[in-house]
């Protein structure tokens, strides 16, 4: 909570649209950039009927609910993701809903951009890049799959001699029943869009290695083999 930004406060349709609105899953979910003079910058995650089912709501809840789930998990196992200053959820004229709120990641840029922009020299990018592979071990040693691990939703703070890494886009994210199966899918994503941005393909053979050697059995022996046509 924010102190003298009242709860109702986020429940208001205000603010730009990051991106265009999820129509899916019988409802609604968008994000919107809202700036509060003298408070700072916010991105406000608002769902109508957007729900995901399971033995524990089988009758569904917004994913904005496992989002949050999610993103306490991460900062559990010392995962940073953006900071969580709000969260309700209610049940309004036969549809659930939901807002979540996170403070702006200032100073931060995604990866994505900064490969792209070619932000940075041989070296700093080779300690990003294992600053990032740190991070991604440690969570899947929890086994916990973020389940959309690609550059644009991972964020760099790079302002400082040992990078920040920091998550997003958590709704897909599940614990999973060993450290392989919370890597593979995860590293099919990442590994490949690395190589369309320019990373190069020993690295990410490296970083299979380190992982095998850390005792994630990885068995798919084509995670690092080629890249995607996207980066994303």
């Amino acid at each position: 909570m924010i102190e003298g930004v009242p709860g109702e406060t986020w429940w208001e349709d205000v603010g730009d649209l990051v991106e265009p609105a999820n129509e899916g899953r019988g409802g609604m979910s968008c994000v919107k950039r809202r700036v509060i003079d003298g408070v700072g910058t916010f991105y406000v995650k608002r769902q109508r009927g957007y729900s995901y089912r399971s033995l524990r709501h089988p009758f569904g809840r917004p994913t904005a609910l496992r989002e949050m789930f999610a993103m306490r998990a991460f900062r559990r196992i010392g995962i940073a993701t953006p900071e969580l200053v709000h969260f309700d959820l209610r049940h309004r004229d036969g549809a659930w809903e939901a807002v979540l709120v996170t403070r702006a990641l200032d100073g931060f840029i995604s990866l994505q951009d900064g490969l792209l922009a070619a932000r940075w020299r041989h070296e700093r990018k080779e300690r990003i890049l294992r600053a990032l592979v740190d991070a991604t071990e440690t969570l899947h040693r929890a086994r916990r799959r973020h389940g959309h691990l690609y550059p644009k939703e991972i964020f760099i703070d790079d302002r400082h001699a040992e990078p920040r890494v920091c998550f997003l886009d958590l709704e897909l994210s599940r614990r999973q029943w060993s450290m392989r199966a919370a890597a593979e899918p995860d590293l099919r994503h990442l590994l490949p869009s690395l190589r369309n941005l320019g990373v190069e393909a020993a690295f990410c053979r490296d970083i299979v290695e380190r992982y095998r050697r850390s005792g994630i059995a990885l068995r798919d022996e084509r995670i690092a083999a080629r890249p995607r046509q996207r980066a994303y």
